[in-house]
């Protein structure tokens, strides 16, 4: 058991904590645009990983319901827990939309992308696509909606966090998946470093 979590600290949490630890100590000192590697793993290495990750994944659907389920279930405990604790402490709207929102809204990327690829395999990163895509569109929904609720129809900007562009790149994954569609080599190896991209930017910039 000793040798299993030594195991786990060196070869699954190290390498992360490097990584990170490089991007803290550099990112300074290079005058590293942190905001606009952010920027660019959000609309351009984010979708691509998860359309990298499930245009190809051999996924049944039994499974897929279950991950969404499992994924809107701890989300759901997540608030509802941070609503019963504004309730008890008598605090306004804001601070429970807010404990709502951080509660819930779980850091789905970052290092634990890194963390199941090193600990259960590349075969692993279909389900935590599958789930970062839950969460992540679900948490946008969720934010959207209690911070435009008491002052306009938040529907216009519910209809914005849908169609985000790791949405957009999940809905057409699906379509591709189901559809068993060939793309052509140039953009399926385009999108693969693209992809690849996403967990050490996402690391070096956390």
């Amino acid at each position: 058991m000793v040798m299993s979590i030594a195991n786990v600290v060196i070869d699954v949490l190290a390498p992360v904590a490097i990584i990170v630890g490089l991007g803290a100590a550099l990112g300074s000192k290079l005058n590293a645009d942190i905001g606009g590697l952010s920027r660019l793993a959000y609309n351009v290495f984010g979708p691509a990983f998860i359309f990298a990750v499930l245009a190809g994944a051999d996924l049944e659907s039994g499974v897929v319901v279950r991950l969404v389920l499992a994924g809107l279930t701890g989300m759901l405990a997540a608030a509802a827990l941070a609503v019963l604790w504004s309730r008890i402490n008598r605090v306004g709207y804001e601070l429970t939309a807010a404990a709502a929102i951080t509660s819930s809204y779980g850091n789905v990327g970052n290092a634990g992308l890194a963390i199941v690829a090193f600990a259960l395999g590349e075969q692993a990163l279909p389900i935590a696509g599958v789930l970062m895509l839950t969460i992540n569109l679900t948490g946008l929904v969720l934010a959207v909606g209690l911070a435009e609720v008491r002052t306009r129809s938040p529907l216009p900007a519910l209809g914005r966090a849908l169609v985000t562009p790791m949405s957009v790149a999940g809905a057409v994954s699906l379509f591709v998946n189901l559809s068993r569609v060939d793309l052509p080599v140039v953009v399926d190896r385009s999108i693969g470093l693209l992809a690849g991209a996403l967990i050490p930017v996402m690391l070096l910039t956390l």
